[in-house]
């Protein structure tokens, strides 16, 4: 798939990056058109799309987004970028997962995204981290590497404290984000 203008694709190993270099027209396109399923959940909005309509989703959104701080701002819009960007270009993945936090008017809780592997069978999750360098000693890398570190610690603790919210959580997303009831109940008996 070609990337979108103003996205490079880079792939290493075992690593794929989306770098955004510019915010064109075109992700700016994309944004449209998948925020009402992202935020709310894909059969949600095709179950009731005049309810979860681009305008009422994107108020929400904005109602929650405008008064954080500007590290938590930075966070919800890695956390869209990169709901929108990975359903986008991992087409083998299926997102089990809505960034809109449920429970509360804040961020998300918890896994931040959860992705099913059409091909693979198995789960993926997820955690997302933006931010910029913390001082001027370290360079983007060794910045990246401290945020993927960061990363691999909140999922672990996730998986060690054993928190049944996070799991219900994960559960209620996979009826919000899949329409058909079969694969539904299988991806709910994967999660548990």
């Amino acid at each position: 798939m070609p990337p979108v203008s103003g996205i490079t694709l880079l792939q290493n190993n075992n690593c794929f990056y989306i770098i955004v270099n510019v915010f064109s027209d075109e992700l700016k396109g994309l944004i449209r058109n998948q925020l009402a399923g992202v935020w709310n959940g894909f059969a949600e909005v095709e179950e009731s799309p005049e309810i979860h309509s681009y305008k009422r989703t994107l108020n929400s959104f904005l109602d929650r987004y405008r008064d954080k701080a500007e590290t938590t701002k930075k966070g919800m819009i890695g956390e869209l970028l990169s709901h929108i960007l990975i359903n986008e270009y991992m087409q083998t993945f299926t997102s089990l997962s809505v960034l809109k936090n449920k429970e509360e008017r804040s961020i998300k809780k918890g896994f931040d995204i959860i992705y099913f592997d059409n091909i693979k069978m198995n789960v993926w999750y997820s955690e997302v981290k933006s931010g910029r360098r913390e001082s001027g000693s370290e360079t983007s890398s060794e910045y990246n590497t401290i945020l993927l570190n960061r990363s691999h610690t909140g999922i672990s603790t996730m998986f060690d404290e054993k928190r049944s919210s996070l799991w219900e959580s994960a559960l209620i997303d996979v009826k919000l984000t899949i329409q058909d009831s079969k694969g539904r109940l299988k991806l709910k008996n994967l999660l548990d």
